[in-house]
C-alpha cells in the first residue's frame, strides 16, 4: 500500500507537470502571437524545463531568441540613424544661424534621406531656397546698379571730355 500511494503521488505530480507544461505553452504561444517575445521566451524555457525532451518548446525558444536578436539589432541600427540625423540637424541649424545657407541646406538634405517622413529638414530646405532666391535677386539688383553706375560714370566722363574739348 505505501508503494502504491507513492506511485499514485508520482502519477499525480506527473499530471500536474503536464498540465503546467501545457499552460506554459499556451501562454507562451499567446505572448509570441502578440509579439511579447521576452515573456514568451521565458515561458517556453520554463515549459522546456518541465519536458526537456519535447522538440516544440526548444524550436520556439530558438525562433523567439532569433526574433529578439533581430529586434535588438534593429533598435541599435535605429539608434545610430537617430544619432546621425540629430548631428546633421544640429550642424544644419548652426550653419543656418550663421547664414551659411548652402552648407546648411546640404546637411538638411542628408538628414531628410535618413528619415524621409520628417518634415523639419524639408521645411528648412524650402526656407533656405527662398532665402537664396532673395539673395540672388538682391545680387542681380546690385550688379545691375553697379553696371548702371559704371555706365553713368563712362557717360559723365565722355560728356566732360566733350565739354573740355569744346572749350
Amino acid at each position: 500500500p505505501k508503494d502504491k500511494l507513492k506511485e499514485i503521488e508520482r502519477a499525480l505530480e506527473g499530471m500536474a507537470d503536464i498540465e503546467k507544461y501545457n499552460d506554459l505553452l499556451a501562454l507562451a504561444d499567446e505572448q509570441f502571437d502578440s509579439e511579447d517575445y521576452a515573456l514568451a521566451l521565458d515561458n517556453y524555457k520554463d515549459a522546456s524545463d518541465i519536458q526537456p525532451d519535447e522538440k516544440y518548446p526548444i524550436d520556439k525558444i530558438k525562433e523567439t531568441q532569433k526574433l529578439l536578436d533581430e529586434m535588438l539589432a534593429d533598435v541599435a541600427s535605429r539608434k545610430k540613424l537617430q544619432e546621425r540625423y540629430d548631428n546633421l540637424i544640429t550642424l544644419a541649424d548652426r550653419n543656418f544661424k550663421d547664414e551659411n545657407y548652402e552648407d546648411s541646406r546640404r546637411s538638411y538634405e542628408e538628414a531628410s534621406t535618413i528619415f524621409e517622413d520628417e518634415r523639419y529638414p524639408k521645411d528648412r530646405m524650402s526656407e533656405i531656397d527662398g532665402i537664396l532666391a532673395e539673395l540672388a535677386k538682391a545680387a542681380d539688383r546690385d550688379s545691375a546698379n553697379a553696371d548702371a553706375d559704371v555706365e553713368a560714370n563712362r557717360i559723365n566722363k565722355e560728356f566732360q571730355r566733350l565739354i573740355d574739348s569744346a572749350n
